[in-house]
């Protein structure tokens, strides 16, 4: 299954409106794919980040704002890739544009799984149903701070193990 229709509809209408850029989808296919290989180990997950390669920093955020903490989160000044999975395999859609007006679409429309990523793929968001932020690559280091801020109100920055993600989830 690919995402639903009416979602896809509203991010790209609101997309429009803020100045959002959606990619095509030869470029949010190969943006995807290049995600893949460098961040998760298992190419049939439908949750990459609990298939990550390295350790990830996970930031809980409850009833609270995700999309606020994402804000802090991310640097102002980066252009970013946002890829709207919806808890659905690939094909994806994909928008680009600064941080603030990703939130802004992002406000715009229901709530849906996605994660971020510079083109560079230095580092990469997943925003989960289970009401966190999963960070990695050198973004990770950022995230610690705003840790023990979350919802989640957990002082120390450990890092979420692929055994601790498999767990989570039931596996082993």
């Amino acid at each position: 299954m690919t995402v639903d229709p009416e979602l896809l509809a509203d991010l790209g209408a609101v997309a429009h409106s803020v100045g959002v850029t959606a990619l095509s989808a030869a470029d949010a296919d190969h943006f995807a794919s290049c995600a893949k290989a460098a961040f998760v180990t298992d190419p049939e997950a439908t949750w990459w980040w609990t298939a990550l390669r390295e350790p990830a920093v996970p930031l809980r955020y409850g009833d609270e704002d995700g999309v606020a903490l994402l804000l802090r989160l991310l640097p102002a000044s980066t252009t970013v890739v946002l890829v709207a999975t919806d808890d659905e395999h690939a094909p994806w859609p994909a928008f680009e544009g600064s941080p603030q007006d990703l939130a802004t679409m992002l406000r715009e429309v229901r709530p849906f799984e996605f994660w971020v990523a510079p083109r560079e793929l230095r580092w990469i968001v997943f925003d989960t149903h289970e009401n966190a932020l999963v960070v990695a690559g050198s973004l990770a280091a950022v995230a610690c701070p705003l840790k023990a801020e979350s919802a989640e109100r957990t002082p120390s920055c450990d890092a979420w193990s692929g055994h601790q993600r498999r767990a989570s989830h039931g596996e082993s």
